[in-house]
Protein backbone atom coordinates (compact mmCIF):
# COMPACT_ATOMS: atom_id res chain seq x y z
CA UNK A 1 0.00 0.00 0.00
CA UNK A 2 1.46 3.38 -0.96
CA UNK A 3 1.32 6.46 1.23
CA UNK A 4 -1.65 7.94 -0.64
CA UNK A 5 -3.73 4.78 -0.19
CA UNK A 6 -2.84 4.56 3.48
CA UNK A 7 -3.86 8.18 3.91
CA UNK A 8 -7.32 7.50 2.43
CA UNK A 9 -7.85 4.43 4.62
CA UNK A 10 -6.96 6.45 7.72
CA UNK A 11 -9.30 9.24 6.59
CA UNK A 12 -12.25 6.84 6.13
CA UNK A 13 -11.64 5.24 9.53
CA UNK A 14 -11.78 8.66 11.21
CA UNK A 15 -14.92 9.55 9.30
CA UNK A 16 -16.67 6.29 10.32
CA UNK A 17 -15.71 6.76 13.97
CA UNK A 18 -17.16 10.27 14.00
CA UNK A 19 -20.40 8.99 12.47
CA UNK A 20 -20.73 6.31 15.16
CA UNK A 21 -19.76 8.47 18.14
CA UNK A 22 -20.98 11.98 17.33
CA UNK A 23 -23.39 11.51 14.47
CA UNK A 24 -23.63 12.60 10.87
CA UNK A 25 -23.33 16.32 11.68
CA UNK A 26 -19.85 15.99 13.19
CA UNK A 27 -18.74 13.85 10.26
CA UNK A 28 -19.96 16.46 7.77
CA UNK A 29 -18.15 19.21 9.69
CA UNK A 30 -14.93 17.14 9.69
CA UNK A 31 -15.26 16.38 5.99
CA UNK A 32 -15.85 20.04 5.11
CA UNK A 33 -12.82 21.13 7.14
CA UNK A 34 -10.55 18.57 5.55
CA UNK A 35 -11.70 19.40 2.03
CA UNK A 36 -10.75 22.99 2.75
CA UNK A 37 -7.25 21.84 3.72
CA UNK A 38 -5.06 18.89 2.75
CA UNK A 39 -7.63 17.04 0.64
CA UNK A 40 -8.45 20.03 -1.53
CA UNK A 41 -6.84 19.52 -4.94
CA UNK A 42 -5.28 22.97 -5.33
CA UNK A 43 -3.34 24.91 -2.68
CA UNK A 44 -2.00 28.42 -3.30
CA UNK A 45 1.16 29.88 -1.78
CA UNK A 46 2.13 33.55 -1.86
CA UNK A 47 5.11 34.23 0.38
CA UNK A 48 4.61 37.98 -0.12
CA UNK A 49 1.18 37.87 1.54
CA UNK A 50 1.01 39.67 4.89
CA UNK A 51 -1.07 36.98 6.60
CA UNK A 52 -1.19 33.21 6.40
CA UNK A 53 -4.52 32.15 4.90
CA UNK A 54 -6.19 28.81 4.35
CA UNK A 55 -4.46 28.06 1.03
CA UNK A 56 -7.22 29.27 -1.26
CA UNK A 57 -6.59 31.63 -4.14
CA UNK A 58 -8.13 34.51 -2.18
CA UNK A 59 -6.32 33.62 1.07
CA UNK A 60 -3.06 31.82 0.15
CA UNK A 61 -0.53 30.34 2.53
CA UNK A 62 2.42 32.65 2.99
CA UNK A 63 5.21 30.38 4.26
CA UNK A 64 7.07 27.21 3.42
CA UNK A 65 6.47 26.03 6.98
CA UNK A 66 2.75 25.69 6.30
CA UNK A 67 3.44 23.75 3.11
CA UNK A 68 5.95 21.49 4.84
CA UNK A 69 3.53 20.74 7.70
CA UNK A 70 0.92 19.41 5.29
CA UNK A 71 0.64 15.84 4.03
CA UNK A 72 -0.73 16.06 0.51
CA UNK A 73 -2.98 13.50 -1.11
CA UNK A 74 -2.63 12.15 -4.65
CA UNK A 75 -3.81 14.63 -7.25
CA UNK A 76 -3.04 17.68 -5.13
CA UNK A 77 -1.50 20.79 -6.66
CA UNK A 78 0.73 23.24 -4.79
CA UNK A 79 0.93 26.48 -6.74
CA UNK A 80 3.39 29.27 -5.89
CA UNK A 81 2.67 32.79 -7.00
CA UNK A 82 5.00 34.01 -9.74
CA UNK A 83 7.61 36.69 -8.96
CA UNK A 84 7.61 35.92 -5.24
CA UNK A 85 10.38 34.65 -2.93
CA UNK A 86 9.98 31.91 -0.33
CA UNK A 87 12.96 31.56 2.01
CA UNK A 88 14.04 28.25 3.50
CA UNK A 89 13.59 24.62 2.47
CA UNK A 90 10.57 23.39 0.51
CA UNK A 91 9.83 19.86 1.80
CA UNK A 92 6.15 18.92 1.48
CA UNK A 93 4.94 15.54 2.75
CA UNK A 94 2.93 12.81 1.09
CA UNK A 95 3.04 10.87 -2.16
CA UNK A 96 0.93 10.68 -5.26
CA UNK A 97 -0.02 7.49 -6.99
CA UNK A 98 0.21 6.03 -10.48
CA UNK A 99 -1.68 8.28 -12.87
CA UNK A 100 -2.38 10.79 -10.09
CA UNK A 101 0.82 12.60 -9.07
CA UNK A 102 1.16 15.60 -6.78
CA UNK A 103 2.17 18.68 -8.76
CA UNK A 104 4.16 21.74 -7.70
CA UNK A 105 3.89 24.62 -10.16
CA UNK A 106 3.29 28.36 -10.31
CA UNK A 107 0.26 30.57 -10.85
CA UNK A 108 -0.23 34.12 -12.22
CA UNK A 109 1.97 35.96 -14.69
CA UNK A 110 5.57 36.89 -13.98
CA UNK A 111 8.91 35.30 -13.25
CA UNK A 112 9.31 31.88 -11.78
CA UNK A 113 8.66 31.81 -8.01
CA UNK A 114 11.95 31.56 -6.14
CA UNK A 115 12.76 29.04 -3.42
CA UNK A 116 15.82 30.54 -1.71
CA UNK A 117 17.52 28.01 0.54
CA UNK A 118 19.86 30.66 1.96
CA UNK A 119 22.53 28.18 2.97
CA UNK A 120 20.33 25.29 4.14
CA UNK A 121 21.45 21.75 3.38
CA UNK A 122 18.82 21.62 0.62
CA UNK A 123 16.51 24.19 -0.92
CA UNK A 124 14.01 21.59 -2.20
CA UNK A 125 13.93 18.22 -0.44
CA UNK A 126 12.00 14.95 -0.77
CA UNK A 127 12.59 11.83 1.34
CA UNK A 128 10.95 8.44 0.66
CA UNK A 129 8.24 9.90 -1.53
CA UNK A 130 7.03 9.17 -5.05
CA UNK A 131 4.77 10.39 -7.85
CA UNK A 132 5.70 14.06 -7.78
CA UNK A 133 6.04 16.69 -10.50
CA UNK A 134 8.01 19.86 -9.76
CA UNK A 135 7.68 22.49 -12.46
CA UNK A 136 8.59 26.12 -13.19
CA UNK A 137 10.47 27.04 -10.02
CA UNK A 138 13.65 29.03 -9.53
CA UNK A 139 15.87 27.51 -6.83
CA UNK A 140 18.96 28.96 -5.13
CA UNK A 141 20.98 27.93 -2.10
CA UNK A 142 23.73 30.47 -1.69
CA UNK A 143 25.94 31.12 1.32
CA UNK A 144 29.15 32.88 2.24
CA UNK A 145 30.79 29.54 3.09
CA UNK A 146 30.95 26.36 1.03
CA UNK A 147 29.32 23.28 2.52
CA UNK A 148 27.75 19.99 1.45
CA UNK A 149 24.69 21.62 -0.08
CA UNK A 150 22.19 21.04 -2.88
CA UNK A 151 19.50 22.88 -4.78
CA UNK A 152 17.05 20.02 -5.36
CA UNK A 153 17.66 16.79 -3.42
CA UNK A 154 15.52 13.65 -3.74
CA UNK A 155 16.35 10.69 -1.48
CA UNK A 156 14.99 7.16 -1.29
CA UNK A 157 16.26 5.33 1.81
CA UNK A 158 15.48 1.67 2.56
CA UNK A 159 12.30 2.26 0.54
CA UNK A 160 12.17 -0.31 -2.27
CA UNK A 161 11.32 1.25 -5.62
CA UNK A 162 10.52 4.97 -5.63
CA UNK A 163 8.44 5.72 -8.70
CA UNK A 164 7.85 8.71 -10.89
CA UNK A 165 9.57 12.05 -10.42
CA UNK A 166 9.43 14.87 -12.94
CA UNK A 167 11.63 17.95 -12.69
CA UNK A 168 10.50 20.25 -15.49
CA UNK A 169 11.70 23.73 -16.47
CA UNK A 170 13.51 24.48 -13.22
CA UNK A 171 16.17 27.17 -12.91
CA UNK A 172 18.69 26.07 -10.27
CA UNK A 173 21.64 28.34 -9.60
CA UNK A 174 24.05 29.74 -7.02
CA UNK A 175 24.32 26.63 -4.90
CA UNK A 176 27.40 27.15 -2.74
CA UNK A 177 28.43 23.53 -2.43
CA UNK A 178 31.58 21.66 -1.50
CA UNK A 179 33.77 20.68 -4.44
CA UNK A 180 35.15 17.61 -2.68
CA UNK A 181 34.55 14.49 -4.75
CA UNK A 182 32.49 11.77 -3.07
CA UNK A 183 29.16 10.08 -2.56
CA UNK A 184 26.30 12.29 -1.44
CA UNK A 185 28.13 15.37 -2.58
CA UNK A 186 26.95 18.82 -3.49
CA UNK A 187 24.93 19.42 -6.65
CA UNK A 188 22.38 21.61 -8.33
CA UNK A 189 20.04 18.62 -8.78
CA UNK A 190 20.73 15.31 -7.03
CA UNK A 191 18.82 12.02 -6.83
CA UNK A 192 20.28 9.58 -4.31
CA UNK A 193 19.56 6.21 -2.75
CA UNK A 194 20.72 5.68 0.84
CA UNK A 195 20.61 2.91 3.41
CA UNK A 196 21.70 -0.73 3.60
CA UNK A 197 18.63 -2.53 4.95
CA UNK A 198 16.26 -2.73 1.98
CA UNK A 199 17.30 -2.78 -1.66
CA UNK A 200 16.21 0.55 -3.12
CA UNK A 201 16.16 2.25 -6.50
CA UNK A 202 14.34 4.89 -8.52
CA UNK A 203 12.11 4.15 -11.50
CA UNK A 204 10.70 6.61 -14.03
CA UNK A 205 12.66 9.81 -13.40
CA UNK A 206 12.69 12.60 -15.99
CA UNK A 207 14.72 15.81 -15.68
CA UNK A 208 13.71 17.97 -18.63
CA UNK A 209 14.30 21.57 -19.68
CA UNK A 210 16.14 22.66 -16.55
CA UNK A 211 18.86 25.32 -16.42
CA UNK A 212 21.57 24.70 -13.82
CA UNK A 213 24.43 27.14 -13.35
CA UNK A 214 26.94 28.52 -10.84
CA UNK A 215 26.74 25.42 -8.65
CA UNK A 216 29.26 23.22 -6.86
CA UNK A 217 30.22 20.40 -7.22
CA UNK A 218 28.03 18.78 -9.89
CA UNK A 219 25.27 20.12 -12.09
CA UNK A 220 22.94 17.10 -12.32
CA UNK A 221 23.79 13.78 -10.66
CA UNK A 222 22.52 10.45 -9.38
CA UNK A 223 24.11 8.16 -6.80
CA UNK A 224 23.31 5.08 -4.74
CA UNK A 225 24.49 3.08 -1.75
CA UNK A 226 23.16 -0.06 -3.49
CA UNK A 227 26.11 -0.03 -5.86
CA UNK A 228 28.31 -3.03 -5.11
CA UNK A 229 29.01 -5.57 -7.86
CA UNK A 230 32.04 -7.15 -9.54
CA UNK A 231 31.94 -4.52 -12.31
CA UNK A 232 33.37 -1.99 -9.83
CA UNK A 233 35.65 -4.51 -8.12
CA UNK A 234 33.38 -5.50 -5.22
CA UNK A 235 32.84 -9.11 -4.19
CA UNK A 236 29.40 -8.35 -2.74
CA UNK A 237 26.71 -7.96 -5.38
CA UNK A 238 23.86 -5.78 -4.10
CA UNK A 239 23.54 -3.55 -7.17
CA UNK A 240 20.06 -2.14 -7.72
CA UNK A 241 20.01 -0.45 -11.12
CA UNK A 242 17.62 2.45 -11.58
CA UNK A 243 15.27 2.19 -14.55
CA UNK A 244 13.62 4.59 -16.99
CA UNK A 245 15.86 7.55 -16.20
CA UNK A 246 15.81 10.36 -18.79
CA UNK A 247 17.87 13.58 -18.65
CA UNK A 248 17.11 15.81 -21.63
CA UNK A 249 16.99 19.39 -22.88
CA UNK A 250 18.94 20.77 -19.92
CA UNK A 251 21.58 23.50 -19.94
CA UNK A 252 24.38 23.21 -17.36
CA UNK A 253 27.21 25.72 -17.04
CA UNK A 254 29.64 27.36 -14.61
CA UNK A 255 29.91 24.16 -12.60
CA UNK A 256 32.59 23.59 -9.98
CA UNK A 257 33.15 19.99 -11.12
CA UNK A 258 31.21 17.61 -13.38
CA UNK A 259 28.33 18.64 -15.59
CA UNK A 260 25.99 15.61 -15.74
CA UNK A 261 26.83 12.30 -14.05
CA UNK A 262 24.68 9.16 -14.36
CA UNK A 263 25.35 6.51 -11.70
CA UNK A 264 23.69 3.18 -10.92
CA UNK A 265 21.28 3.09 -13.86
CA UNK A 266 20.39 0.64 -16.58
CA UNK A 267 19.15 1.89 -19.93
CA UNK A 268 19.27 5.60 -19.04
CA UNK A 269 18.87 8.17 -21.82
CA UNK A 270 20.82 11.45 -21.76
CA UNK A 271 20.02 13.65 -24.76
CA UNK A 272 19.83 17.21 -26.10
CA UNK A 273 21.72 18.68 -23.17
CA UNK A 274 24.28 21.49 -23.33
CA UNK A 275 27.15 21.48 -20.82
CA UNK A 276 29.87 24.12 -20.85
CA UNK A 277 32.35 25.75 -18.50
CA UNK A 278 32.57 22.68 -16.28
CA UNK A 279 35.30 21.92 -13.72
CA UNK A 280 35.65 25.63 -13.07
CA UNK A 281 36.63 25.37 -9.40
CA UNK A 282 37.29 21.80 -8.25
CA UNK A 283 40.61 21.01 -9.93
CA UNK A 284 39.64 17.32 -9.53
CA UNK A 285 39.17 14.60 -12.11
CA UNK A 286 36.01 15.83 -13.86
CA UNK A 287 34.31 15.60 -17.24
CA UNK A 288 31.33 17.15 -18.97
CA UNK A 289 28.92 14.20 -19.26
CA UNK A 290 29.58 10.64 -18.15
CA UNK A 291 28.26 7.40 -16.60
CA UNK A 292 29.63 5.29 -13.77
CA UNK A 293 28.50 1.82 -12.65
CA UNK A 294 25.71 1.93 -15.22
CA UNK A 295 24.75 -0.28 -18.13
CA UNK A 296 23.41 0.47 -21.61
CA UNK A 297 23.34 4.23 -21.20
CA UNK A 298 22.70 6.23 -24.38
CA UNK A 299 24.23 9.71 -24.70
CA UNK A 300 23.04 11.48 -27.83
CA UNK A 301 22.58 14.95 -29.30
CA UNK A 302 24.52 16.61 -26.49
CA UNK A 303 26.90 19.54 -26.87
CA UNK A 304 29.85 19.83 -24.48
CA UNK A 305 32.52 22.51 -24.53
CA UNK A 306 35.11 24.32 -22.43
CA UNK A 307 35.55 21.66 -19.77
CA UNK A 308 38.60 22.82 -17.85
CA UNK A 309 41.86 21.25 -16.58
CA UNK A 310 44.03 18.40 -17.73
CA UNK A 311 42.81 16.15 -14.89
CA UNK A 312 40.44 14.40 -17.25
CA UNK A 313 38.80 17.59 -18.54
CA UNK A 314 37.10 15.59 -21.31
CA UNK A 315 33.83 16.50 -22.90
CA UNK A 316 32.62 12.89 -22.59
CA UNK A 317 33.74 9.93 -20.53
CA UNK A 318 32.76 6.25 -20.34
CA UNK A 319 33.89 5.48 -16.81
CA UNK A 320 34.32 2.09 -15.17
CA UNK A 321 31.59 -0.28 -14.04
CA UNK A 322 29.88 0.20 -17.41
CA UNK A 323 28.70 -2.10 -20.18
CA UNK A 324 27.16 -1.20 -23.52
CA UNK A 325 27.45 2.59 -23.26
CA UNK A 326 26.62 4.43 -26.51
CA UNK A 327 27.85 7.93 -27.41
CA UNK A 328 26.25 9.06 -30.67
CA UNK A 329 25.39 12.33 -32.44
CA UNK A 330 27.23 14.46 -29.87
CA UNK A 331 29.21 17.64 -30.57
CA UNK A 332 32.33 18.16 -28.46
CA UNK A 333 34.59 21.18 -28.87
CA UNK A 334 37.27 23.20 -27.13
CA UNK A 335 37.57 20.93 -24.09
CA UNK A 336 40.95 21.26 -22.39
CA UNK A 337 41.32 17.56 -21.61
CA UNK A 338 40.05 16.27 -24.92
CA UNK A 339 37.09 14.64 -26.64
CA UNK A 340 36.38 11.33 -24.90
CA UNK A 341 37.89 9.07 -22.24
CA UNK A 342 37.20 5.34 -21.88
CA UNK A 343 38.63 4.05 -18.62
CA UNK A 344 38.67 1.35 -15.94
CA UNK A 345 41.18 0.17 -13.33
CA UNK A 346 42.36 -3.42 -13.59
CA UNK A 347 39.73 -5.96 -12.52
CA UNK A 348 36.93 -3.47 -13.16
CA UNK A 349 34.55 -3.48 -16.12
CA UNK A 350 34.41 -1.21 -19.12
CA UNK A 351 33.24 -3.13 -22.12
CA UNK A 352 31.30 -2.78 -25.35
CA UNK A 353 31.36 1.02 -25.44
CA UNK A 354 30.26 2.44 -28.82
CA UNK A 355 31.39 5.88 -30.04
CA UNK A 356 29.78 6.80 -33.37
CA UNK A 357 28.62 9.74 -35.52
CA UNK A 358 30.10 12.34 -33.18
CA UNK A 359 31.90 15.56 -34.13
CA UNK A 360 34.97 16.79 -32.27
CA UNK A 361 36.36 20.23 -33.08
CA UNK A 362 39.50 21.65 -31.51
CA UNK A 363 39.39 19.46 -28.44
CA UNK A 364 42.73 19.79 -26.69
CA UNK A 365 45.30 17.36 -25.32
CA UNK A 366 43.69 14.05 -26.36
CA UNK A 367 41.00 12.90 -28.75
CA UNK A 368 40.42 9.20 -27.99
CA UNK A 369 41.88 8.27 -24.61
CA UNK A 370 41.94 4.81 -23.04
CA UNK A 371 43.08 4.62 -19.44
CA UNK A 372 43.30 1.17 -17.89
CA UNK A 373 41.39 -1.92 -18.94
CA UNK A 374 38.80 -1.28 -21.66
CA UNK A 375 37.37 -4.10 -23.75
CA UNK A 376 35.78 -4.04 -27.20
CA UNK A 377 35.39 -0.30 -27.72
CA UNK A 378 33.88 0.40 -31.14
CA UNK A 379 34.78 3.81 -32.63
CA UNK A 380 33.29 4.43 -36.06
CA UNK A 381 32.03 7.20 -38.36
CA UNK A 382 33.24 10.08 -36.21
CA UNK A 383 34.63 13.31 -37.67
CA UNK A 384 37.53 14.92 -35.80
CA UNK A 385 38.98 18.34 -36.62
CA UNK A 386 42.31 19.46 -35.13
CA UNK A 387 42.98 23.11 -35.91
CA UNK A 388 46.25 24.87 -36.75
CA UNK A 389 48.58 25.22 -33.79
CA UNK A 390 46.93 22.39 -31.84
CA UNK A 391 49.09 19.48 -30.76
CA UNK A 392 47.17 16.51 -29.40
CA UNK A 393 47.39 12.80 -28.82
CA UNK A 394 44.91 11.47 -31.32
CA UNK A 395 44.93 8.15 -29.47
CA UNK A 396 46.30 7.87 -25.94
CA UNK A 397 46.55 4.58 -24.07
CA UNK A 398 48.00 4.34 -20.58
CA UNK A 399 47.41 2.70 -17.18
CA UNK A 400 44.46 3.92 -15.17
CA UNK A 401 46.74 5.44 -12.54
CA UNK A 402 50.29 5.35 -11.29
CA UNK A 403 49.41 2.74 -8.67
CA UNK A 404 47.53 0.47 -11.04
CA UNK A 405 50.29 -1.84 -12.21
CA UNK A 406 48.21 -4.91 -13.09
CA UNK A 407 47.69 -6.06 -16.65
CA UNK A 408 45.85 -3.46 -18.72
CA UNK A 409 44.05 -5.20 -21.59
CA UNK A 410 42.69 -2.83 -24.22
CA UNK A 411 40.83 -3.70 -27.40
CA UNK A 412 39.66 -0.84 -29.60
CA UNK A 413 38.35 -0.85 -33.17
CA UNK A 414 38.43 2.27 -35.37
CA UNK A 415 36.42 2.23 -38.59
CA UNK A 416 35.23 4.89 -41.07
CA UNK A 417 36.48 7.87 -39.05
CA UNK A 418 37.76 11.13 -40.54
CA UNK A 419 40.78 12.67 -38.79
CA UNK A 420 41.27 16.15 -40.26
CA UNK A 421 44.54 17.32 -38.76
CA UNK A 422 45.78 20.86 -39.35
CA UNK A 423 47.94 20.83 -36.22
CA UNK A 424 50.23 18.16 -34.89
CA UNK A 425 50.31 15.40 -32.36
CA UNK A 426 51.03 11.75 -31.86
CA UNK A 427 49.60 8.30 -31.22
CA UNK A 428 50.45 6.55 -27.97
CA UNK A 429 49.67 2.84 -27.73
CA UNK A 430 50.45 0.49 -24.85
CA UNK A 431 52.15 -2.83 -25.47
CA UNK A 432 49.93 -5.87 -25.40
CA UNK A 433 46.82 -4.04 -26.60
CA UNK A 434 44.60 -4.82 -29.57
CA UNK A 435 43.98 -1.87 -31.87
CA UNK A 436 42.34 -2.34 -35.26
CA UNK A 437 42.14 0.51 -37.79
CA UNK A 438 40.38 0.12 -41.12
CA UNK A 439 38.72 2.41 -43.67
CA UNK A 440 39.69 5.63 -41.86
CA UNK A 441 40.72 8.92 -43.49
CA UNK A 442 43.88 10.59 -42.15
CA UNK A 443 44.08 13.97 -43.84
CA UNK A 444 46.34 16.95 -43.29
CA UNK A 445 49.51 16.85 -41.30
CA UNK A 446 50.85 13.31 -41.21
CA UNK A 447 52.16 12.11 -37.89
CA UNK A 448 54.93 9.65 -37.17
CA UNK A 449 53.45 6.48 -35.76
CA UNK A 450 50.20 6.78 -37.66
CA UNK A 451 48.52 3.39 -37.29
CA UNK A 452 48.44 0.79 -40.02
CA UNK A 453 45.11 0.78 -41.86
CA UNK A 454 44.65 -1.52 -44.88
CA UNK A 455 42.06 0.76 -46.49
CA UNK A 456 43.15 4.16 -45.25
CA UNK A 457 42.78 7.29 -47.34
CA UNK A 458 44.88 10.44 -47.07
CA UNK A 459 43.05 12.56 -49.66
CA UNK A 460 41.09 15.67 -48.73
CA UNK A 461 37.64 14.45 -47.59
CA UNK A 462 36.12 17.67 -48.99
CA UNK A 463 34.25 18.77 -45.92
CA UNK A 464 32.07 21.83 -46.55
CA UNK A 465 33.87 24.11 -44.09
CA UNK A 466 36.05 22.30 -41.55
CA UNK A 467 36.79 24.26 -38.38
CA UNK A 468 33.74 26.49 -38.76
CA UNK A 469 31.56 24.91 -36.08
CA UNK A 470 29.98 27.35 -33.63
CA UNK A 471 27.72 26.76 -30.65
CA UNK A 472 24.76 24.46 -31.09
CA UNK A 473 24.08 21.20 -32.89
CA UNK A 474 22.81 23.19 -35.86
CA UNK A 475 26.17 24.99 -36.22
CA UNK A 476 28.21 22.08 -37.57
CA UNK A 477 27.04 21.89 -41.18
CA UNK A 478 30.65 22.56 -42.17
CA UNK A 479 31.38 18.91 -41.39
CA UNK A 480 29.09 17.58 -44.10
CA UNK A 481 30.67 16.06 -47.19
CA UNK A 482 30.69 17.70 -50.61
CA UNK A 483 30.11 16.00 -53.94
CA UNK A 484 33.22 14.20 -55.10
CA UNK A 485 34.51 13.47 -51.61
CA UNK A 486 36.62 10.29 -51.45
CA UNK A 487 34.70 9.48 -48.25
CA UNK A 488 31.51 8.84 -50.22
CA UNK A 489 30.48 5.18 -50.48
CA UNK A 490 33.99 4.04 -49.56
CA UNK A 491 33.51 2.93 -45.96
CA UNK A 492 33.30 -0.41 -44.23
CA UNK A 493 29.88 -2.03 -43.82
CA UNK A 494 29.02 -2.22 -40.10
CA UNK A 495 26.09 -4.24 -38.85
CA UNK A 496 23.82 -2.71 -36.20
CA UNK A 497 25.27 0.69 -37.07
CA UNK A 498 22.54 2.82 -35.47
CA UNK A 499 20.74 3.39 -38.74
CA UNK A 500 21.34 7.14 -39.18
CA UNK A 501 24.11 9.74 -39.21
CA UNK A 502 24.58 12.96 -37.19
CA UNK A 503 21.99 14.77 -39.33
CA UNK A 504 19.45 11.93 -39.36
CA UNK A 505 20.27 10.60 -42.83
CA UNK A 506 19.96 6.82 -43.21
CA UNK A 507 23.18 4.82 -43.06
CA UNK A 508 23.21 1.77 -45.36
CA UNK A 509 23.94 -1.65 -43.91
CA UNK A 510 24.22 -3.74 -47.09
CA UNK A 511 26.33 -1.42 -49.28
CA UNK A 512 29.40 0.62 -48.29
CA UNK A 513 28.54 3.72 -46.25
CA UNK A 514 30.34 7.05 -46.35
CA UNK A 515 33.19 7.70 -43.96
CA UNK A 516 32.76 10.24 -41.18
CA UNK A 517 29.69 11.52 -39.36
CA UNK A 518 27.80 12.56 -42.53
CA UNK A 519 26.15 10.34 -45.15
CA UNK A 520 26.19 12.44 -48.31
CA UNK A 521 25.49 9.46 -50.52
CA UNK A 522 22.05 8.69 -49.06
CA UNK A 523 19.67 9.31 -51.94
CA UNK A 524 22.53 10.48 -54.21
CA UNK A 525 23.95 7.20 -55.41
Amino acid sequence: MNEGSAYRVKFLKILMTLCLVFGIGAAILFLTTRLNRADRETHYVDCSASTNGDGTLDAPWNSLETVNDTTFAPGSQILFRSSTVCTGTLSPKGSGEAGNPIIIDRYSDGDKPLIAGNGASNAVYFHNQEYWEIRNLEVTNDSAQASNRRGVYVIAENFGTAHYFRLINLEVHHVKGDNTKGQGGSAGIMFEVKGWIKSTKFDDVIIDGCTVYTVDRTGIASDSSWRSRPAIGRKIDNWAGWTNVVIRNNTVYDVGGDGIVVRNTTGALVEYNVVYDANMRSGEYCAGIWPWNSDYTVFQYNEVYRVRTMKDGFGLNADFGTTGTIFQYNYSHDNEGGFILVCAPSNRTNQDTIIRYNISQNDRARIFAFHGSTINTQIYNNTVYIGPGQRVRIVEQQPFGMGDTASQPVSAYFYNNIIYNQGGGQYMFMQGTTNVFDYNIFYGRRISGEPQDPHKLSADPLLVSPGSGGSGLDAVSGYQLQAGSPAIASGMIISDNGGKDFWGNPVPQVVPPDRGAHQYSTGNR
